[in-house]
């Protein structure tokens, strides 16, 4: 991430604002789609959807073709008149529209992307790359379906709307190096899913997490593979120069996962690194998805209880 410190900003949103619905990994049903077009609406905001969204005969796995799906998330990028884009959903598929992105020149029309889980690797990109900052928080498929609590939203549209100055959370240590350091730390976020973060290693579109927080987050993984992938990352020298570790929330929602495994494994991880490593709740896959802005300023002030304040990635209203 050049610089480290994203000179960017996105315009908070008003009434009737465009919103770009984008679909770059998995799509939904049609019916689906429309009810989170409706619940925009309902918003207060004018929903866009992509022209080229959703077929799912097309390709087994994704919403369309990964050429069609470029072609909608390039459209919102470019597009002048949007001011945030929203993604219906994680899943599958984000990844390898990625090279193809690195080779367009950098649209200097900042907006927010909204979006996690696979989506991680869109925030990266944008991150490092377009140098914008974004918003790991709830896709809309998870609004419009009960995955994500109010609580969540309200905090998700204030920082939209600008209502918020910065988003704070508060930590919990895993480590002696989190419990013993006497100095705020001050870096911007980079990271999300565990197992696309996995993924990039090796490619060109793998994060530079030099000097960075290095947010962690998993569902639907058992013990011995969340294992693995931090052992995976650590040999690969992803942790080497990051400032601190944030692990949100490991979540098992299709599988039986034996929880105190992975408390086990996640302090035996902190303790096994030099590096602070902090637990922040409700930024993952659970209902609880608070948002948590990327590629801004940030910082873990040093109290007897850490807290995390992220400043918003929008221009002051």
């Amino acid at each position: 991430m050049s610089d480290k410190t994203l000179t960017n900003q996105w315009i908070p949103l008003k009434s009737n604002d465009i919103i770009d619905i984008v679909a770059p990994g998995y799509g939904c049903s049609r019916n689906t789609l429309d009810k989170a077009s409706n619940w925009l609406k309902s918003c207060g905001f004018t929903p866009r959807i992509g022209e080229h969204i959703l077929d799912d005969k097309a390709d087994p796995f994704c919403a369309n073709t990964a050429s069609y799906r470029l072609l909608d998330l390039e459209r919102a990028l470019y597009a002048t008149d949007s001011k945030a884009i929203w993604c219906l959903k994680g899943g599958y598929g984000t990844a390898e529209l990625i090279p193809t992105l690195q080779s367009k020149p950098r649209s200097n029309f900042c907006k927010a992307l909204i979006g996690f889980s696979d989506i991680t690797a869109l925030h990266i990109f944008l991150n490092q790359h377009w140098q914008w900052p974004t918003i790991h928080g709830p896709v809309l498929w998870q609004c419009v379906t009960d995955g994500v609590d109010e609580d969540s939203l309200d905090l998700l549209f204030n920082l939209l709307k600008g209502h918020s100055t910065a988003q704070n959370f508060i930590l919990s240590p895993l480590n002696k190096t989190a419990q013993n350091t006497r100095e705020n730390i001050t870096a911007p976020i980079t990271g999300g899913n565990m197992m696309v973060l996995q993924h990039t290693i090796g490619t060109g579109y793998a994060p530079n997490t030099s000097g960075c927080t290095l947010l962690l987050e998993e569902i639907d993984e058992h013990p011995y593979r969340i294992d693995r992938m931090l052992l995976h990352m650590q040999h690969s020298g992803l942790f080497d120069e990051v400032k601190a570790i944030l692990i949100g929330d490991i979540t098992a929602r299709n599988i039986t996962v034996d929880e105190e495994k992975i408390t086990h494994l996640l302090h035996r991880f902190a303790q096994q690194i030099e590096i602070p490593v902090y637990r922040i709740p409700n930024v993952g896959h659970d209902k609880q998805n608070h948002p948590l802005p990327l590629g801004v300023s940030t910082t873990i002030k040093y109290t007897p209880t850490p807290t995390l304040t992220c400043t918003n990635g929008h221009h002051t209203t």
